[in-house]
């Protein structure tokens, strides 16, 4: 997903700057270039956001505070945050998912020349959202499963 997201960044880039340079050396610039420069926001946000979710030094945390928490309340925190995580993208996955198959069954375009497909865009935040969605209860999973193994360790001593 992240080479997917590298690469739509790269795209844009070059379709930018050759936007730039076109009325200079063609005369024109290049047709529908800031709509798809805008466009393509969408993939480079949602294709990365799963990524970024699934490594940890990625979130914004406070570390003066962090370091001074003792470990279980750390890991109460942890759970916490996953599922106020998982409850914010449950909805948006699910709404993104339907948005999606709408916008890919009346294929919606964007009224520029050249028309650009939407559906596209709404399938890349359905996507990201869901792959962030599955990274989240992965690690909520993961938090509750040593949680109740070091209470059960903990009840045996």
């Amino acid at each position: 997903m992240i080479f997917s997201a590298g690469t739509v960044l790269v795209l844009m880039m070059i379709y930018g700057t050759v936007d730039a340079l076109g009325p200079t050396v063609f005369a024109r610039g290049v047709p529908g270039a800031y709509e798809w420069i805008g466009y393509s926001v969408v993939f480079v946000v949602w294709l990365a956001l799963p990524l970024v979710h699934a490594r940890k030094e990625g979130m914004i945390s406070i570390p003066i505070v962090r370091d001074r928490m003792p470990v279980r309340i750390k890991r109460w925190f942890g759970i916490i945050s996953s599922i106020i995580v998982t409850a914010l993208f449950v909805p948006l996955f699910w709404r993104s998912a339907i948005a999606a198959w709408d916008s890919w069954l009346a294929k919606d375009r964007l009224s520029t020349l050249p028309p650009f497909p939407i559906y596209p865009a709404k399938f890349a935040v359905a996507i990201g959202a869901g792959l962030v969605l599955a990274v989240c209860l992965l690690g909520l999973f993961s938090a509750l499963t040593r949680f109740a193994h070091r209470a059960r360790e903990s009840r045996r001593i």
